[in-house]
């Protein structure tokens, strides 16, 4: 008898665990992440998402990637930087995954006889 009560207990913690982990976790939360190794002194620039300011590109120790939460469907992410401009790229959530990586890339064009550098966003 003792050891079907602690069955059903467990059975009962599954459960409760189950429903807070969906509650905690929904499914419908994406992330956009950012990785800057390649660049890091992007640090501290603003990442626009779908023309919002979303936050800045920070490091948490020695990992240079950031997240940043969206909804599901598609979406334009580009940066709101001192010195240069961005090309705004377009990605989508939802379908294969709950997150998407992007890099930065630091291009040029030559413009009049003069090279203009921009950043760029690659999956």
């Amino acid at each position: 008898m003792r050891s079907l009560n602690w069955r059903l207990a467990l059975v009962a913690v599954g459960i409760i665990m189950t429903v807070v982990m969906a509650k905690a976790s929904p499914a419908d939360q994406y992330i956009i992440l950012i990785e800057f190794g390649t660049m890091p002194s992007l640090e501290g620039t603003e990442v626009v998402i779908d023309g919002q300011v979303a936050g800045t590109l920070k490091k948490m120790g020695p990992r240079t990637q950031t997240g940043f939460k969206v909804g599901e469907g598609d979406h334009t992410v580009s940066f709101n930087h001192p010195e240069y401009e961005s090309e705004t790229a377009r990605v989508s959530t939802g379908f294969g995954g709950q997150k998407v990586m992007l890099m930065p890339e630091l291009a040029n064009r030559r413009e009049n006889g003069e090279d203009h550098y921009y950043l760029v966003l690659y999956p």
